[in-house]
């Protein structure tokens, strides 16, 4: 599970992965992992990033990220592992 509670995150991530050459082993990463965006621009650099979040919460608040994101990531998680078993 991964937070992501503003953009420049993702952009420093992302840079920091091409530094040291990982931006595609951080991609697989998050795609096996759980990411929460706290709102809807976090999530739009993510997606530049490659990254389609797993979830944004109700309102772009760290509370209402952390509830959110506690209740919902096992279910999420389910279906992800399902989806890699299938494919």
């Amino acid at each position: 599970m991964i937070f992501f509670t503003t953009g420049v995150q993702a952009a420093h991530l992302f840079q920091v992965a091409a530094q040291m050459k990982l931006e595609e082993m951080v991609r697989q990463g998050l795609r096996r992992a759980v990411v929460a965006s706290i709102g809807p621009t976090t999530s739009e650099e993510l997606q530049r990033k490659g990254i389609q979040p797993d979830l944004e919460p109700s309102h772009p608040k760290m509370g209402f990220l952390v509830k959110e994101t506690a209740e919902q990531s096992a279910a999420i998680l389910q279906k992800k592992r399902q989806g890699t078993a299938s494919v």
